[in-house]
């Protein structure tokens, strides 16, 4: 099963060497600093929440890891291997998926189709073996759409495979966009506000999958995310940034009782519940 399959494919570490490790990465456009000596690790199978106000610099952070900014100074690691300024499809390559905010799939295509493009990322095809289709072309097609299926299936989005997305609620789009990143079989996967827009009930399904995406699939995670209540819930640790800067880092219930976080983020009336 793909299930097995991913957690198989895990380089070997040290035990206790982390995943994802950003050390002292500051990024720059022109005079504006977007991130400060950002410090930042994850670990195995591991969900690390990254929240703070509009403009903190989250979103500069994933693009920053996942390749499509490259900070001026500090270094990432991945798998102990520097991916620092790399091409995002070689970072990809290297085992790291990541969703974005919005909802970025081909809408007239169906559900199946859609997950297939994260498969075919991973396809073993050459030009000399295209020659010889029906040998290996389509032997490896049966095995990239049964691996869709299963995805599919993981994610509840069965019934609705054959769909073209277009004709799809937003709550089961989102699913689809993350089916895509699933299917590029990850080390880690990064997720940019993955509850935005949704409603209470997508939002529970929603956090069910990323639950066992960590635990059943062990992909650690990273997650950029408003939602309080979701990340008290889900995350292992929180980093909490500020104009750039890590703030605070911690476990939920650490954060939850900073001062300097509640004062820039959270709010003064913040409880465990949410924001009153």
């Amino acid at each position: 099963m793909y299930r097995q399959e991913a957690s198989a494919t895990l380089p070997q570490v040290h035990p206790r060497a982390p995943i994802l490790d950003v050390k002292g990465v500051s990024l720059r456009f022109g005079g504006v600093r977007a991130l400060s000596d950002v410090l930042l690790h994850v670990d195995q199978d591991e969900l690390v929440a990254v929240i703070g106000p509009n403009g903190a610099g989250k979103t500069s952070l994933l693009n920053s890891l996942a390749g499509f900014y490259h900070p001026q100074d500090g270094d990432i690691t991945l798998f102990g291997n520097s991916i620092l300024g790399m091409a995002p499809h070689r970072i990809a390559k290297a085992g790291m998926a990541r969703t974005f905010q919005g909802i970025h799939v081909l809408s007239t295509l169906s559900v199946i189709e859609n997950i297939m493009l994260g498969c075919g990322f991973n396809a073993r095809g050459t030009l000399a073996k295209s020659f010889l289709y029906h040998l290996f072309g389509s032997r490896e097609e049966v095995a990239l759409r049964a691996k869709a299926e299963e995805i599919a299936d993981f994610l509840d989005l069965g019934l609705v495979r054959h769909q073209p997305v277009e004709t799809l609620g937003y709550g089961l789009r989102k699913r689809v966009d993350l089916g895509r990143a699933l299917a590029l079989e990850p080390k880690i996967l990064l997720v940019d506000e993955p509850m935005a827009g949704m409603n209470g009930e997508e939002k529970e399904d929603l956090a069910r999958f990323l639950v066992d995406i960590r635990e059943l699939w062990k992909i650690p995670i990273v997650m950029v995310e408003h939602d309080m209540s979701v990340v008290m819930d889900l995350a292992d640790r929180i980093y909490v940034l500020n104009f750039g800067q890590v703030l605070a880092s911690g476990t939920p219930a650490e954060i939850q009782t900073n001062q300097d976080v509640i004062n820039a983020y959270l709010g003064g009336s913040y409880t465990a519940g949410g924001a009153a």
